[in-house]
């Protein structure tokens, strides 16, 4: 446990440098910067998934090759929703016994400021996020056979989704977790004691867990109370649009993976039975791939990385001010969809040269 209070000690200083190193690399990709091909090829290489595989860089030599199912995208929300719900117990209130002759007010904040009852909710909003992807992922979402990501994309991705909820972090104190409801009022503990709690070895620390869940909900509550305003409940509307826009857009998705698999499989069947019976038969379109319609479809090629975007402006305007690393992770979450967003164009372009709307852009409407 003491290194979880050396590495709370540092967590603002190392967010920071995973954001700015992260977002760098792709810039840098993204300009026509003299930088060795091979880097720039590795950061491509992260984008590389779903229908992008079979265009991926060639020059890594055997790293080129080094890939998971993409169905292993639920791995990383999976991860998230456990570091998520992980640090949302850690900032719950817990009650504790109080004496008869002290007298608790029924509607006592249960939180020291306006900035860690905003930070709860927060956490709860990117909880969200992260179950609806991993429903999604599970239950929604169609995948070919084919469909492959770089070991390089599964790598970071995995780290994104354990480093983003602490992102979400009032990390201006220096001690994010130690300082979270670091609550005085008389009949709760939120942090306050967090070093003795971190200190107290495992079987403390997993033993708090339970009781802060069942206080999450009145815990919840009040932090509406204390921090809500204009501006937070503008950003949990911008982010549930973003909810939306993403959802539309995957079930459009999933319903054109689910139809190409099919006419695949039919594919193969004749051809299959052409070959039994000693034809040439012709040629087999291995496409699982067709150009996507309706809702968002129709302004812009990627309208799920505009959804994804947009929750992440509505988390950054939810927490703005107070957790100075908001702003770093929406950056790279942009420079990154907009090397993804870019590549997939280009793909709909090359494989439908003739069909797919010129009108239609990458990722904005009207401009890219």
């Amino acid at each position: 446990m003491s290194f979880l209070l050396l590495f709370f000690r540092f967590l603002p200083v190392l967010l920071t440098a995973y954001w700015v190193l992260a977002t760098s690399a792709v810039i840098v990709t993204l300009l026509p910067l003299p930088l060795p091909q091979a880097f720039k090829d590795a950061v491509r290489l992260s984008a590389a998934r779903g229908k992008l595989w079979s265009t991926r860089p060639k020059s890594l030599g055997r790293l080129n090759d080094l890939a998971v199912p993409q169905a292993w995208f639920s791995h990383f929300y999976a991860i998230g929703t456990a570091c998520c719900l992980l640090l949302l117990l850690l900032a719950t209130p817990l009650p504790t016994p109080t004496s008869s002759d002290t007298q608790q007010p029924t509607a006592a904040p249960l939180f020291p400021s306006r900035a860690e009852a905003v930070q709860y909710i927060s956490l709860w909003m990117f909880l969200l996020h992260l179950l609806r992807r991993l429903l999604e992922t599970c239950c929604l979402m169609v995948y070919p056979p084919t469909a492959r990501m770089h070991v390089i994309a599964y790598v970071f991705g995995l780290s994104y989704y354990m480093v983003a909820p602490f992102s979400l972090l009032n990390t201006l104190s220096g001690l994010p977790l130690i300082g979270i409801g670091a609550h005085k009022q008389p009949g709760f503990t939120g942090m306050s004691q967090g070093s003795e709690l971190l200190e107290g070895g495992t079987d403390r620390f997993l033993a708090s867990l339970l009781p802060r869940a069942a206080a999450a909900p009145v815990a919840l509550a009040s932090a509406w109370a204390q921090g809500s305003t204009w501006q937070v409940a503008l950003g949990m509307g911008v982010t549930f649009i973003g909810f939306a826009l993403q959802f539309h857009s995957h079930r459009t998705l999933a319903a054109l993976a689910a139809k190409g698999i099919s006419k695949l499989q039919q594919s193969r069947k004749v051809a299959l039975d052409e070959d039994s019976q000693g034809s040439k038969g012709h040629r087999v379109d291995a496409s699982t791939y067709s150009i996507p319609h309706g809702g968002a479809f129709e302004w812009v090629s990627c309208p799920h990385y505009a959804g994804e975007i947009i929750i992440y402006a509505g988390l950054l305007l939810l927490t703005w001010p107070h957790s100075p690393n908001a702003p770093l992770m929406l950056g790279w979450v942009l420079t990154n969809l907009v090397l993804a967003a870019g590549a997939t164009q280009h793909w709909y372009h090359a494989a439908f040269p003739h069909s797919f709307p010129k009108s239609r852009k990458a990722l904005v409407p009207f401009i890219f």
